[in-house]
């Protein structure tokens, strides 16, 4: 028998994309299926189109909430699941009929906590994009496996919560961080932690729409230091578990962030912030021995150079 899965869809002003997520879930070959949709506020028509696929379909059960972003969704979605597998599905997304049925066949034959499997890119036509597909291939991963993928090359690609179908267990106690952007970086290690055994296959049965005004398609901004605070997490909990590798390239990741956003903000318009994240980063590394100390160090010193440059002369040309 199947056991039941909690499938839960986060819905936010996305009524164009809606319907195809939600027909794509509901025509999986795995009928034992809890689709538990959570319209977090949407001023669109989303409210009734949720309405309208609860009356359609019994499997279908909505949730109405004041807007709390993408975290509080899912949690709203996680406090009400009842299933034995939790799966998340992003509402401008859609999935392949045999998606669930593909990743839970293997879950149960590896005895895996978790299985997932690759994705393609795909435009908003539902084109492919086939050079931002995944990296996923088939194999068999234990806890340490797990970890050190989270600090390979384009780690990303294991990271994300839709690709994935989890035990129950890994949600008892854990939950996505309320009003963060990047919210899969702040529970990826712990998710992982939790494991015993986790399984991928490299099928692309997820289809990641790239839409031109999602968020992860926006220039850099200050909630990109969102990123920051999930990396330290990860480094403090690899250096508690004495991953000194690991958590060294996670120190490396977490600088990679303030350095684009000393390359990507207004330095003197969110002075304060880069300075916060740049000073914390900073002392980590000389610590670590780490040379970026310096570069980091040295770019801070010309960014504060152009300040007082600027401020002299438009205090010169007022004169």
């Amino acid at each position: 028998m199947q056991e039941l899965l909690s499938v839960i869809i986060p819905v936010y002003n996305v009524e164009k994309y809606l319907r195809q997520c939600l027909d794509s879930v509901l025509r999986q070959t795995y009928t034992n299926l809890e689709v538990i949709i959570v319209n977090d506020g949407s001023h669109d028509n989303c409210p009734q189109i949720c309405d309208e696929y609860a009356i359609k379909d019994s499997r279908v059960k909505v949730i109405h909430k004041t807007n709390g972003g993408l975290s509080s969704a899912r949690n709203a979605g996680l406090d009400v699941a009842t299933g034995e597998w939790i799966g998340f599905v992003d509402s401008d997304d859609w999935i392949l009929p045999g998606m669930y049925e593909k990743l839970y066949e293997v879950a149960k034959r590896e005895n895996a906590d978790l299985a997932m499997c690759g994705y393609m890119c795909v435009d908003e036509d539902n084109v492919p994009i086939v050079s931002k597909s995944s990296i996923i291939k088939d194999e068999v991963l234990t806890k340490s496996d797990a970890f050190n993928k989270l600090v390979e090359k384009k780690y990303w690609f294991y990271v994300i919560a839709w690709n994935k179908i989890y035990v129950r267990k890994i949600f008892d106690n854990l939950r996505f961080p309320i009003g963060r952007a990047h919210e899969d970086e702040f529970i990826a290690h712990h998710v992982f932690d939790i494991c015993d055994r986790i399984v991928s296959i490299y099928d692309f049965l997820y289809m990641y729409v790239q839409r031109k005004d999602s968020i992860t398609g926006q220039p850099f901004s200050v909630k990109r230091f969102d990123i920051f605070d999930a990396l330290y997490d990860r480094y403090k909990f690899f250096m508690a578990k004495k991953l000194n590798v690991q958590a060294k390239v996670s120190l490396q990741n977490a600088y990679g962030v303030v350095f684009a956003g000393l390359n990507n903000l207004d330095y003197e318009a969110h002075k304060q912030i880069i300075k916060f994240y740049s000073k914390k980063i900073f002392w980590l590394l000389v610590m670590a021995y780490d040379l970026r100390a310096v570069k980091l160090f040295l770019l801070i010193f010309m960014k504060e150079i152009q300040g007082c440059v600027f401020r002299i002369s438009s205090f010169t040309n007022n004169q």
